[in-house]
Protein backbone atom coordinates (compact mmCIF):
# COMPACT_ATOMS: atom_id res chain seq x y z
CA UNK A 1 0.00 0.00 0.00
CA UNK A 2 1.47 3.35 -0.87
CA UNK A 3 2.63 5.78 1.83
CA UNK A 4 1.90 2.17 4.32
CA UNK A 5 4.60 2.94 7.45
CA UNK A 6 3.30 0.16 9.91
CA UNK A 7 5.83 -2.83 8.58
CA UNK A 8 4.48 -5.95 8.15
CA UNK A 9 7.47 -7.53 8.88
CA UNK A 10 8.27 -5.36 12.03
CA UNK A 11 4.63 -6.39 12.87
CA UNK A 12 3.31 -9.43 11.54
CA UNK A 13 0.40 -11.52 12.12
CA UNK A 14 0.62 -15.06 12.92
CA UNK A 15 -1.98 -17.92 13.28
CA UNK A 16 -3.64 -16.62 16.50
CA UNK A 17 -0.19 -15.35 18.23
CA UNK A 18 -0.06 -11.84 15.91
CA UNK A 19 1.69 -9.12 17.07
CA UNK A 20 -1.48 -8.05 18.86
CA UNK A 21 -1.81 -10.97 21.11
CA UNK A 22 -2.20 -10.76 24.63
CA UNK A 23 1.02 -12.83 25.38
CA UNK A 24 2.89 -11.02 23.53
CA UNK A 25 1.66 -7.93 24.58
CA UNK A 26 2.74 -9.38 28.19
CA UNK A 27 6.53 -10.38 26.73
CA UNK A 28 6.24 -6.62 25.49
CA UNK A 29 6.19 -5.22 28.78
CA UNK A 30 8.34 -7.14 30.58
CA UNK A 31 10.57 -6.60 28.86
CA UNK A 32 10.03 -2.96 28.99
CA UNK A 33 10.04 -3.05 32.82
CA UNK A 34 13.58 -4.91 32.56
CA UNK A 35 14.49 -1.94 30.04
CA UNK A 36 13.74 0.36 32.34
CA UNK A 37 15.28 -0.91 35.09
CA UNK A 38 18.68 -1.53 33.18
CA UNK A 39 18.78 1.62 32.34
CA UNK A 40 18.02 2.98 35.44
CA UNK A 41 20.50 1.01 37.39
CA UNK A 42 23.54 3.12 35.20
CA UNK A 43 21.52 6.37 35.92
CA UNK A 44 21.28 5.93 39.60
CA UNK A 45 24.81 4.63 39.70
CA UNK A 46 26.25 7.74 37.46
CA UNK A 47 24.27 10.40 38.69
CA UNK A 48 22.67 9.94 41.97
CA UNK A 49 25.66 8.15 43.52
CA UNK A 50 27.98 10.24 41.19
CA UNK A 51 26.42 13.60 42.60
CA UNK A 52 26.67 12.14 46.93
CA UNK A 53 30.55 11.11 46.00
CA UNK A 54 31.19 14.10 44.36
CA UNK A 55 29.78 16.22 47.28
CA UNK A 56 31.92 13.94 49.54
CA UNK A 57 35.10 14.83 47.50
CA UNK A 58 34.85 18.44 47.80
CA UNK A 59 33.05 19.00 51.28
CA UNK A 60 33.96 16.09 53.18
CA UNK A 61 30.29 15.80 53.84
CA UNK A 62 27.02 13.84 52.63
CA UNK A 63 26.89 10.54 52.46
CA UNK A 64 28.52 7.77 54.13
CA UNK A 65 31.41 5.90 52.20
CA UNK A 66 30.15 2.51 53.43
CA UNK A 67 26.57 3.86 52.18
CA UNK A 68 27.75 4.58 48.60
CA UNK A 69 29.68 1.33 48.27
CA UNK A 70 26.50 -0.98 49.85
CA UNK A 71 24.26 1.35 47.49
CA UNK A 72 26.69 0.64 43.94
CA UNK A 73 26.24 -2.81 44.67
CA UNK A 74 22.70 -2.93 45.35
CA UNK A 75 22.59 -1.15 41.97
CA UNK A 76 24.70 -3.25 40.20
CA UNK A 77 22.64 -6.35 41.45
CA UNK A 78 19.51 -4.91 40.39
CA UNK A 79 20.80 -3.83 36.31
CA UNK A 80 21.96 -7.48 36.71
CA UNK A 81 18.74 -9.35 37.47
CA UNK A 82 17.39 -6.83 34.95
CA UNK A 83 19.63 -8.06 31.91
CA UNK A 84 18.47 -11.92 33.01
CA UNK A 85 14.79 -11.17 32.47
CA UNK A 86 15.62 -8.78 29.53
CA UNK A 87 17.48 -11.98 28.44
CA UNK A 88 14.71 -14.27 28.79
CA UNK A 89 12.25 -11.82 27.09
CA UNK A 90 14.57 -11.98 23.92
CA UNK A 91 14.46 -15.31 23.34
CA UNK A 92 10.82 -14.87 23.86
CA UNK A 93 10.44 -12.41 21.36
CA UNK A 94 12.61 -14.20 18.73
CA UNK A 95 10.32 -17.23 19.62
CA UNK A 96 6.98 -15.09 19.04
CA UNK A 97 8.23 -13.07 16.04
CA UNK A 98 9.01 -16.18 14.41
CA UNK A 99 5.97 -18.44 15.05
CA UNK A 100 3.91 -15.14 13.94
CA UNK A 101 5.82 -15.08 10.79
CA UNK A 102 6.51 -18.22 9.73
CA UNK A 103 3.13 -20.53 11.71
CA UNK A 104 3.81 -23.34 14.04
CA UNK A 105 5.65 -25.44 11.44
CA UNK A 106 8.61 -23.21 10.63
CA UNK A 107 9.03 -21.26 13.98
CA UNK A 108 12.49 -23.62 14.38
CA UNK A 109 13.26 -23.57 11.45
CA UNK A 110 16.88 -22.42 11.70
CA UNK A 111 17.45 -20.68 7.77
CA UNK A 112 13.87 -18.87 8.50
CA UNK A 113 15.16 -17.75 11.87
CA UNK A 114 18.25 -16.68 10.40
CA UNK A 115 16.95 -14.46 7.47
CA UNK A 116 14.20 -12.63 9.94
CA UNK A 117 17.16 -12.01 12.23
CA UNK A 118 19.71 -11.07 9.40
CA UNK A 119 17.33 -9.59 6.87
CA UNK A 120 15.13 -7.14 8.49
CA UNK A 121 14.99 -4.67 10.67
CA UNK A 122 13.44 -6.41 13.84
CA UNK A 123 15.77 -8.90 13.95
CA UNK A 124 18.84 -5.91 13.37
CA UNK A 125 17.12 -4.81 16.70
CA UNK A 126 16.79 -7.94 18.29
CA UNK A 127 20.14 -8.08 17.71
CA UNK A 128 21.78 -4.63 18.84
CA UNK A 129 20.00 -5.80 21.95
CA UNK A 130 21.49 -9.30 22.00
CA UNK A 131 24.75 -6.69 21.88
CA UNK A 132 23.74 -4.38 24.55
CA UNK A 133 22.51 -7.44 26.58
CA UNK A 134 26.01 -9.00 26.75
CA UNK A 135 27.85 -5.69 27.19
CA UNK A 136 25.40 -4.68 30.01
CA UNK A 137 25.75 -7.93 31.98
CA UNK A 138 29.20 -8.34 32.31
CA UNK A 139 29.42 -5.10 33.60
CA UNK A 140 27.09 -5.34 36.33
CA UNK A 141 28.30 -8.70 36.91
CA UNK A 142 32.10 -7.06 37.07
CA UNK A 143 30.43 -4.07 38.85
CA UNK A 144 29.08 -5.83 41.64
CA UNK A 145 32.05 -8.30 42.19
CA UNK A 146 34.53 -5.28 42.30
CA UNK A 147 32.58 -3.03 44.83
CA UNK A 148 33.27 -3.88 47.86
CA UNK A 149 36.07 -1.78 48.56
CA UNK A 150 35.05 1.22 49.99
CA UNK A 151 35.18 4.54 48.44
CA UNK A 152 37.86 6.71 50.08
CA UNK A 153 37.73 10.06 49.74
CA UNK A 154 40.31 11.92 48.17
CA UNK A 155 41.79 8.65 47.09
CA UNK A 156 43.72 9.15 43.30
CA UNK A 157 42.36 6.97 40.73
CA UNK A 158 38.62 5.66 39.76
CA UNK A 159 37.83 2.54 41.46
CA UNK A 160 37.94 -0.87 40.24
CA UNK A 161 34.07 -1.17 39.41
CA UNK A 162 34.60 2.24 37.57
CA UNK A 163 35.41 0.09 34.11
CA UNK A 164 32.53 -1.83 34.68
CA UNK A 165 30.11 0.57 35.19
CA UNK A 166 31.07 2.18 32.19
CA UNK A 167 31.09 -1.39 30.36
CA UNK A 168 27.42 -1.30 31.57
CA UNK A 169 26.10 1.89 30.59
CA UNK A 170 27.73 1.44 26.77
CA UNK A 171 25.49 -1.80 27.07
CA UNK A 172 22.48 0.19 28.57
CA UNK A 173 22.73 2.49 25.40
CA UNK A 174 22.36 0.08 23.03
CA UNK A 175 19.81 -1.73 24.64
CA UNK A 176 17.75 1.76 25.11
CA UNK A 177 18.46 2.27 21.09
CA UNK A 178 17.46 -1.16 20.03
CA UNK A 179 13.35 -0.41 20.64
CA UNK A 180 13.04 2.19 17.61
CA UNK A 181 14.97 -0.34 15.29
CA UNK A 182 11.76 -2.32 15.50
CA UNK A 183 9.02 -0.90 16.05
CA UNK A 184 6.93 2.17 14.30
CA UNK A 185 10.55 4.41 14.02
CA UNK A 186 11.74 2.50 11.75
CA UNK A 187 9.44 2.74 9.18
CA UNK A 188 8.15 5.90 9.35
CA UNK A 189 7.01 7.29 5.81
CA UNK A 190 9.82 10.20 6.95
CA UNK A 191 12.70 11.53 9.37
CA UNK A 192 13.01 8.06 9.44
CA UNK A 193 16.85 8.58 10.85
CA UNK A 194 15.51 11.15 13.02
CA UNK A 195 12.36 8.97 14.07
CA UNK A 196 14.63 5.99 15.17
CA UNK A 197 17.15 8.45 17.26
CA UNK A 198 14.43 10.41 19.20
CA UNK A 199 12.62 6.71 20.03
CA UNK A 200 15.78 6.13 21.48
CA UNK A 201 16.41 9.34 23.21
CA UNK A 202 12.42 8.85 24.62
CA UNK A 203 13.64 5.47 25.47
CA UNK A 204 16.38 6.94 27.57
CA UNK A 205 14.94 9.79 29.66
CA UNK A 206 12.10 7.72 30.72
CA UNK A 207 14.09 5.39 31.76
CA UNK A 208 16.47 7.81 33.57
CA UNK A 209 13.56 9.01 35.06
CA UNK A 210 11.13 6.19 36.07
CA UNK A 211 13.86 3.48 36.07
CA UNK A 212 16.19 6.14 38.45
CA UNK A 213 13.26 6.22 40.95
CA UNK A 214 12.67 2.67 41.20
CA UNK A 215 16.51 1.90 41.30
CA UNK A 216 16.38 4.29 44.06
CA UNK A 217 13.66 2.67 46.23
CA UNK A 218 14.63 -0.55 45.76
CA UNK A 219 18.68 -0.02 46.11
CA UNK A 220 19.27 3.45 47.38
CA UNK A 221 16.81 3.59 50.40
CA UNK A 222 17.53 0.08 51.22
CA UNK A 223 20.99 0.42 51.50
CA UNK A 224 20.44 3.69 53.30
CA UNK A 225 17.55 1.87 55.89
CA UNK A 226 20.87 -0.14 56.67
CA UNK A 227 22.81 3.16 58.07
CA UNK A 228 22.96 3.92 61.50
CA UNK A 229 19.54 6.07 62.85
CA UNK A 230 21.40 9.56 62.89
CA UNK A 231 22.55 9.11 59.59
CA UNK A 232 19.96 7.63 57.70
CA UNK A 233 17.35 10.53 57.00
CA UNK A 234 20.32 12.91 56.17
CA UNK A 235 21.43 9.91 53.47
CA UNK A 236 18.22 9.82 52.37
CA UNK A 237 17.56 13.82 51.76
CA UNK A 238 20.84 13.60 49.45
CA UNK A 239 19.70 11.11 47.97
CA UNK A 240 16.12 12.85 47.04
CA UNK A 241 18.01 15.82 46.12
CA UNK A 242 20.17 14.49 43.63
CA UNK A 243 17.06 12.30 42.07
CA UNK A 244 15.33 15.49 41.23
CA UNK A 245 17.34 17.18 38.64
CA UNK A 246 17.46 14.40 36.55
CA UNK A 247 13.80 13.52 37.09
CA UNK A 248 12.94 17.07 35.55
CA UNK A 249 15.59 16.43 33.07
CA UNK A 250 14.73 13.14 31.74
CA UNK A 251 11.24 13.65 31.93
CA UNK A 252 11.34 17.28 29.77
CA UNK A 253 13.51 14.33 27.13
CA UNK A 254 10.95 12.02 27.08
CA UNK A 255 7.86 14.42 26.87
CA UNK A 256 9.63 16.62 23.96
CA UNK A 257 10.51 13.14 22.18
CA UNK A 258 7.02 12.01 23.05
CA UNK A 259 5.64 14.91 21.03
CA UNK A 260 7.30 14.39 18.30
CA UNK A 261 7.12 10.55 18.22
CA UNK A 262 3.01 11.70 18.26
CA UNK A 263 2.96 14.23 15.83
CA UNK A 264 5.00 11.69 13.17
CA UNK A 265 2.66 8.62 14.22
CA UNK A 266 -1.18 10.15 15.34
CA UNK A 267 -0.67 13.22 12.04
CA UNK A 268 -3.87 14.99 13.17
CA UNK A 269 -5.44 15.73 16.69
CA UNK A 270 -8.72 14.01 15.47
CA UNK A 271 -6.94 10.80 15.27
CA UNK A 272 -6.13 10.57 19.03
CA UNK A 273 -9.60 9.35 19.28
CA UNK A 274 -10.41 8.31 15.99
CA UNK A 275 -8.08 5.63 15.75
CA UNK A 276 -7.24 2.82 18.07
CA UNK A 277 -3.73 4.32 17.97
CA UNK A 278 -4.98 7.28 19.14
CA UNK A 279 -7.15 6.03 22.09
CA UNK A 280 -4.43 3.55 23.58
CA UNK A 281 -1.96 6.72 23.25
CA UNK A 282 -4.61 9.01 24.94
CA UNK A 283 -4.67 6.39 27.61
CA UNK A 284 -1.60 6.25 27.79
CA UNK A 285 -1.22 9.71 28.44
CA UNK A 286 -3.53 9.57 31.05
CA UNK A 287 -1.95 7.15 33.36
CA UNK A 288 1.29 9.26 32.98
CA UNK A 289 -0.41 12.10 34.05
CA UNK A 290 -0.79 10.49 37.31
CA UNK A 291 2.91 9.74 37.54
CA UNK A 292 3.73 13.13 36.87
CA UNK A 293 1.42 14.25 39.54
CA UNK A 294 2.07 11.80 42.33
CA UNK A 295 5.77 12.95 41.14
CA UNK A 296 5.43 16.16 41.78
CA UNK A 297 3.31 15.66 45.35
CA UNK A 298 6.30 14.06 46.45
CA UNK A 299 8.69 16.89 45.15
CA UNK A 300 6.38 19.78 46.71
CA UNK A 301 4.79 18.22 49.74
CA UNK A 302 7.37 15.18 51.18
CA UNK A 303 10.51 15.62 49.82
CA UNK A 304 10.63 18.79 51.72
CA UNK A 305 9.61 17.24 55.46
CA UNK A 306 12.58 14.81 54.83
CA UNK A 307 14.58 14.18 58.03
CA UNK A 308 12.64 12.33 60.20
CA UNK A 309 11.88 8.03 59.55
CA UNK A 310 8.37 9.02 59.33
CA UNK A 311 8.76 11.30 56.39
CA UNK A 312 10.91 8.80 54.89
CA UNK A 313 8.57 5.87 55.07
CA UNK A 314 5.90 8.10 53.60
CA UNK A 315 8.57 8.44 50.55
CA UNK A 316 8.79 5.28 50.44
CA UNK A 317 5.20 4.64 49.84
CA UNK A 318 4.36 7.57 47.56
CA UNK A 319 7.67 6.19 45.82
CA UNK A 320 5.78 2.61 45.34
CA UNK A 321 2.71 4.02 44.13
CA UNK A 322 4.76 5.88 41.41
CA UNK A 323 6.50 3.02 40.36
CA UNK A 324 2.74 0.86 40.58
CA UNK A 325 1.40 3.19 37.88
CA UNK A 326 4.47 3.89 35.82
CA UNK A 327 3.96 0.32 35.16
CA UNK A 328 0.61 0.72 33.58
CA UNK A 329 1.95 3.16 31.36
CA UNK A 330 4.62 0.53 30.38
CA UNK A 331 1.76 -1.88 29.73
CA UNK A 332 -0.12 0.65 27.90
CA UNK A 333 3.14 1.26 25.50
CA UNK A 334 2.99 -2.66 25.08
CA UNK A 335 -0.12 -2.60 23.38
CA UNK A 336 0.53 0.54 21.59
CA UNK A 337 3.69 -0.27 19.62
CA UNK A 338 1.59 -3.08 18.19
CA UNK A 339 -1.06 -1.36 16.66
CA UNK A 340 -1.13 0.22 13.37
CA UNK A 341 -0.09 3.95 13.92
CA UNK A 342 -3.40 7.08 13.43
CA UNK A 343 -1.69 7.55 10.34
CA UNK A 344 -1.98 4.16 8.97
CA UNK A 345 -5.40 3.34 9.74
CA UNK A 346 -6.27 6.89 8.05
CA UNK A 347 -5.36 5.59 4.82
Amino acid sequence: MPGMHHDPVAMPEGEGFGAESPLYVVVRWVEFVALLLTVGAVSFRYFVLGSLRRDVEHDGEGAEPAFLADAERNASRVGQAAVVVLGATLVLRLFAQSYAMHGRGGVLDASLVGAMVGSTMWGWGWLLQLVGLVLAGVGFQQARSTSREVFQPGRKGRPASGVWWQLAAIGAVLIALSPGLSGHAASAPKLRLLAMLADGLHVMGASSWLGTLAVLLIAGLAAAMRQPPVRRSSIVRSQINAFSPVALVSAGLAAVTGVFAGWLHVGTIPNLWGTRYGIILLIKLGILSIVALTGFYNWRFVQPRLGSDDATIQLQRSARVEVAVAAMVLLATAVLVALPTSMDASM
